[in-house]
């Protein structure tokens, strides 16, 4: 059975998400910005498909995947903050601080 990208997109996964950063960082590299605007948007509704947003309440995940699911969400927040050459305002992700994902974990 052969995957394509159809087959890949259609049910997100944090292995799907985690590729797709990667290509965000080699068009990047290659400077083809329109391209990276498009896939990052295309990252960000991913995360939020898979509700990297919010703190997971499955007792069963191990430490290591819930840091795993943090630090992706990290990285598509970073990305879309982070400043671009037109300087433009993005509202792909709201400013995460002020969830309880991220009040929680500087309490501590």
């Amino acid at each position: 059975m052969v995957l394509t990208l159809q087959d890949s997109l259609d049910v997100p996964q944090l292995a799907t998400l985690s590729a797709t950063l990667l290509v965000i960082q080699f068009d990047e590299a290659k400077s083809r910005r329109a391209s990276v605007w498009t896939i990052l948007g295309m990252a960000v509704r991913q995360a939020y498909a898979l509700q990297l947003n919010v703190e997971s309440t499955d007792p069963n995940m191990t430490w290591a995947e819930r840091e795993g699911r943090r630090r992706l969400m990290w990285a598509c927040y970073c990305l879309v903050r982070r400043p671009t050459p037109q300087d433009r305002e993005t509202a792909l992700i709201p400013p995460l601080c002020r969830t309880s994902l991220w009040e929680e974990e500087s309490s501590t």
